[in-house]
């Protein structure tokens, strides 16, 4: 097991070794957990056509856009190039300007979307923003065009966040800056934020459906999470073509 993998709590601990060497085991239960959570979302959804969008968010949000754009673009695979991420900073980095900017379009889209969508429909119910984000999200996370992998939804967070309780990212952010002022490690000080994130919103916002979102990212956050898919750690740099 490589030290990136290591790095990551839940895939170094010797208990869930029998989990992660069988990756039928894993694809099992990770299609398992979409789906359980996918069918709760539409169970509470309300009206229909809410529920209805849920498996078109999830399968637009699947769209690995790093993959897409840098390949039609510049005919490179990010996921083989530069820091081997299906991510938005490694479409900068190996695709450039343009591949980036449409890739940044592409995954921003994901996180606002839903919640435009609430505002245009369903009179910006906390419940279908959240639901459909929830259901962005997991696209992301778990896409079925990756086999079930997929980026880290950081970028569709904060477009998601910011839409649905703006107040909260802005504290988010001050607390993040500080992280990164006195520790220093931007692997450990983004997991941290993601925790604290669901109490900040707590306290700023008070919805408790959006409270939950947050928890649901950073629960998957934390398992997806590694060294490996720390994007700051491998510089910011943008390919010349």
């Amino acid at each position: 097991m490589n030290e990136a993998v290591q790095e990551n709590i839940f895939r170094r601990s010797t208990r869930l070794q029998f989990i992660w060497s069988k990756p039928w085991l894993v694809l099992t239960i990770t299609y398992s957990f979409v789906l359980v959570v996918l069918s709760t979302i539409v169970v509470i959804l309300e009206p229909w056509q809410a529920k209805a969008l849920v498996p078109v968010l999830f399968l637009y949000a699947a769209l690995p856009f790093p993959l897409i754009f840098v390949r039609l673009l510049a005919d490179k695979n990010v996921a083989e190039q530069g820091s081997s991420n299906i991510s938005l900073s490694n479409a900068f980095r190996v695709g450039g300007w343009t591949a980036g900017a449409l890739t940044w379009l592409g995954e921003a889209s994901k996180g606002f979307l839903p919640p435009l969508i609430s505002w245009a429909f369903f009179s910006f119910d906390v419940n279908v923003s959240t639901g459909l984000l929830a259901s962005s999200m997991l696209g992301t996370f778990y896409s079925p065009f990756l086999k079930g992998k997929g980026g880290l939804g950081t970028t569709l967070a904060i477009w998601g966040i910011l839409l649905i309780s703006p107040w909260s990212l802005v504290v988010i952010f001050i607390i993040l800056g500080v992280l990164l002022l006195v520790h220093k490690d931007t692997y450990h000080d983004t997991i941290a934020i993601f925790w604290l994130a669901p109490l900040v919103i707590y306290f700023v916002d008070g919805r408790w459906p959006v409270v939950l979102v947050a928890l649901l990212y950073a629960c998957i956050y934390s398992v997806r999470m590694s060294r490996k898919g720390d994007e700051f750690a491998h510089g910011i740099k943008i390919a010349k073509k």
